[in-house]
Parts: C-alpha cells; sequence; structure tokens
C-alpha cells in the first residue's frame, strides 16, 4: 500500500514536470520509481517505463537543440 501511494505521488509529480517543460525536475523521480517497480502491481510498469522513455525523449531532444544553437555562431 505505501509503495503504490509513494508510486502515484512520484509518476504525478514527474508528469506535471514533464508538461510544464521542467525536466530536471522530472528526472529525479524517475530512480526511486524504478526501486519500486519490483513492489508494485504490474499496472505500474508500462506506467512507469512510458514515463522514464517521455523524459530521456524529451531530454536528448532538448540538448540536441541547445548544441545546435551552439554551433550557429559557431567560427
Amino acid at each position: 500500500q505505501a509503495a503504490t501511494a509513494q508510486a502515484d505521488e512520484l509518476i504525478q509529480q514527474a508528469t506535471t514536470y514533464v508538461k510544464e517543460n521542467k525536466l530536471s525536475l522530472a528526472a529525479p523521480d524517475v530512480a526511486p520509481l524504478k526501486e519500486l517497480k519490483p513492489k508494485l502491481p504490474a499496472s505500474y510498469g508500462p506506467r512507469i517505463d512510458q514515463l522514464t522513455q517521455t523524459i530521456d525523449t524529451l531530454k536528448n531532444g532538448a540538448s540536441k537543440l541547445n548544441l545546435g544553437g551552439m554551433n550557429l555562431g559557431g567560427k
């Protein structure tokens, strides 16, 4: 029960951060979710995986955009 309540809170918090484009705040919520995953009902697995994938995809896209921006003024 405690694990599911904690997972629900972390998922909600991370999802909110993703929607607000605050990836640096969302990412730290993923590690505890991965640790909780074995203790949670099977239905949580896909939700955690999807959230992790979304954050990773957005972070990778953002870093590519930042790198591209830096290269625009190259020497």
